[in-house]
């Protein structure tokens, strides 16, 4: 008599974080606090620059020198000029190594070398000196690249060094950790995040939820200003996933924090809780109104976003504006 089969139960699955979300997370911090990165990573490239004048992100020009695909995984990458206090400009370029269930990037000084060539020889004509910089995200205490060499036959030899910051090493290290405590430092509460999502990739889903609130917390207790948070809010949640059961309670905590009246952004981790809600509790004359005033509020996120020089991928990320429709902002605030 055959066995009958029986039906496997199936549980739900925590979602993968996608390499693209950590390369949206970071690219949005290091463009937001561009001044702040500098001054906790690289303290002596801050103090050599003018910050009275913005740095120009140079995203298209990045798009047009970057290596193609064979590299492998793609890291996330940063081409900025600044000017500096001594009246000249710089070229920086910086790259954060993401590193997601133990891949390492072997080619990864291999692309470091590649994106400086690229860079200097486009800009040579200006005279631009060009200076490539590493952040590591990942949590392998013996990974840390920071050299390429090439060649060495026939006297021929080629050696470029980098500076490079490990992101554990605010954990690991007791001058960096009493560093890290005592900032105020928007790109303080980055590093904490990233730090407790290597220590939470295996927790179990309540855990992460915990540690989310009181990362939530802190950013709060620390006093930044609406868009500073608005950006650490969607920070946390690209970092650390939570489930689906737990995104109530993260919204209620936001909100209970916020001047309710006065909120005009959910992080977009809570956007189908709020939806979801919405549809059960409103009529349908009542929705089609609140619509017509989150429109308007995602309009307002938008022009100030394009104030602060987001791309337009990333406003329509973060306000569900198509990018037509941003650019008719955009030509109107003009």
């Amino acid at each position: 008599m055959k066995n009958k089969k029986t039906k496997k139960t199936e549980t739900a699955k925590p979602k993968k974080i996608k390499r693209s979300d950590y390369d949206s997370a970071w690219k949005t911090v290091i463009k937001t606090f561009f001044k702040d990165f500098l001054e906790i990573f690289f303290p002596k490239i801050y103090k050599a620059i003018d910050f009275r004048r913005p740095p120009v992100f140079l995203d298209k020009e990045l798009m047009d020198i970057a290596p193609g695909g064979s590299q492998g995984h793609k890291i996330c990458d940063v081409l900025a000029k600044a000017k500096l206090k001594n009246g000249q400009y710089q070229y920086i370029s910086i790259v954060i190594h993401i590193e997601i269930q133990g891949h390492q990037q072997q080619q990864f000084m291999k692309r470091m070398f590649l994106y400086f060539c690229r860079i200097f020889d486009r800009e040579a004509k200006d005279n631009i000196p060009v200076i490539s910089l590493a952040v590591l995200t990942d949590d392998n205490e013996n990974f840390r690249p920071n050299a390429f060499e090439y060649g060495g036959d026939f006297g021929f030899e080629v050696r470029m060094k980098i500076p490079v910051v490990k992101i554990i090493d605010f954990r690991t290290d007791p001058e960096l950790k009493k560093k890290l405590e005592k900032s105020n430092n928007p790109l303080s509460l980055v590093i904490q995040a990233q730090l407790k999502s290597l220590e939470l990739k295996h927790a179990p889903d309540v855990q992460k939820y915990e540690v989310t609130k009181e990362l939530i917390r802190l950013c709060y207790q620390a006093g930044y200003d609406k868009g500073t948070r608005f950006c650490i809010l969607h920070f946390l949640a690209w970092v650390i996933k939570v489930s689906e059961d737990y995104k109530n309670g993260l919204r209620d905590l936001i909100l209970e924090r916020e001047e309710v009246s006065k909120v005009d952004f959910i992080p977009f981790f809570l956007e189908d809780t709020v939806r979801d809600r919405e549809l059960k509790s409103e009529r349908k004359g009542e929705r089609k109104g609140k619509r017509e005033g989150i429109i308007e509020n995602a309009k307002d996120t938008a022009k100030r976003m394009l104030n602060d020089n987001f791309s337009l991928d990333q406003i329509s990320k973060y306000t569900g504006l198509p990018k037509n429709q941003i650019k008719k902002l955009a030509s109107q605030s003009a």
